[in-house]
């Protein structure tokens, strides 16, 4: 018997080392790979949206076609109910795992104008699902060095799908701090985008169809 309990703890040790370095080695293709999405459009064509522009667009800002400037990850972990468990020669040991949900919004995903309130602009990257809202809040934000003021997201805990997320934000440098003798990473916050713009219409068409008039007596 304790041939076979240990041929099993080798076996269970082989599988398990192997499934690590498989899950080890496609998050390492994922993470090195860049995700966007932008179909047509060039991200030459792009810029940021301005509040300037949301200034001139106002009345028709629900026709803009906007672009996230980096991608988005939202993610939330969910404990699975479950009792610890140890055989007697401690081979095998399981524990309550975690369930993480991930949603992520490549660079340059295409959304939309939904509402706006107390200053706040709620875009939507996701079409709505059975009544659950899937909604992002941006906010105004000046651009550093820079005079404009753009639209970037809002926070990192985001009420999102019925559920809270947290978000993912992606870090492009590390900043020295003399002080503190230490390097802090620098997350870029994800803004609103839209194609550049030379001549805007906006064409509406109106048509009735004529009944006629009849002879009254």
């Amino acid at each position: 018997m304790k041939t076979n309990g240990a041929s099993f703890s080798i076996k269970f040790s082989v599988k398990f080392s192997l499934l690590v370095v498989l899950v080890i080695l496609s998050c390492l293709l994922v993470s090195g790979c860049s995700r966007h999405i932008l179909g047509d459009v060039s991200p030459k064509e792009l810029t940021y949206f301005t509040k300037s522009y949301k200034t001139k667009l106002t009345h028709n800002i629900s026709k803009i076609q906007f672009y996230l400037s980096e991608e988005i990850v939202l993610y939330r972990e969910e404990e699975i109910p479950g009792e610890n468990y140890a055989d007697e020669d401690d081979t095998l040991s399981i524990e309550k795992t975690k369930k993480t949900f991930r949603i992520i919004m490549p660079q340059y995903t295409a959304g939309v104008y939904k509402e706006e309130r107390e200053g706040i602009l709620y875009m939507q990257f996701e079409e709505s699902s059975m009544g659950k809202k899937r909604l992002l809040a941006f906010k105004e934000a000046k651009m550093p060095g820079d005079s404009r003021v753009v639209y970037e997201l809002a926070s990192k805990q985001i009420y999102y799908d019925t559920s809270e997320f947290n978000v993912k934000l992606p870090v492009v440098d590390e900043i020295y701090d003399a002080q503190a003798n230490i390097y802090t990473e620098k997350e870029i916050r994800p803004k609103l985008l839209l194609k550049k713009i030379k001549r805007l219409q906006f064409i509406e068409d109106e048509e009735r169809t004529v009944t006629g008039v009849s002879v009254r007596w």
